[in-house]
């Protein structure tokens, strides 16, 4: 059972690496976060780390918006979804303050995740024939989720007009 975690998680890492890797580079905008945007940002933030006490790396620039879901965008504005793709921004300190979470180059921290891949430790098990305990692998993947890179992908907030319904 716990090779079976180990593989999806080391699958995970390594998609998310050679998607980052292959990916074109967008444009950092000059311009800062709205207001909006940023409270949308610690929301999520807020929510996703509810109940855990471990630091979080969070890349400091986002992530191009992801368009794969048309039905997201269905009735936007073609030009605000085409900004939001090809642009991204540097996140400020001032979100993640009173936070345990800790802002990080992305690239910098894709190093270190290739350098805490648990990967390491088990091909040298089967290549080597080398003896692997389980608190040897513990450690391990405690490391990996430890350089754990977490991101944000850009946000568009679209202005919408109250439907008319009931005869009103």
């Amino acid at each position: 059972m716990r090779q079976v975690w180990i593989t999806v998680v080391l699958l995970v890492l390594s998609l998310r690496a050679y998607t980052q890797e292959n990916a074109p580079k967008p444009k950092v905008s000059d311009d800062p976060l709205t207001t909006e945007q940023i409270a949308v940002y610690r929301a999520v933030l807020s929510d996703f780390l509810k109940g855990s006490d471990g630091a979080l790396n969070l890349a400091n620039l986002t992530e191009p918006l992801d368009q794969s879901d048309k039905a997201c965008f269905r009735g936007m504005d073609v030009g605000v979804i085409k900004e939001s793709v090809s642009v991204v921004h540097r996140l400020e300190p001032s979100l993640v303050t009173f936070t345990k979470i800790v802002l990080v180059d992305p690239d910098r921290q894709q190093k270190a995740i290739k350098e805490n891949d648990p990967q390491k430790l088990i091909k040298n098990a089967i290549d080597d024939h080398a003896k692997v305990t389980d608190d040897q692998v513990d450690e391990s993947v405690k490391n990996a989720f430890n350089t754990a890179l977490f991101t944000l992908s850009e946000i568009v907030l679209r202005q919408t007009t109250p439907s008319r319904c009931g005869g009103v």
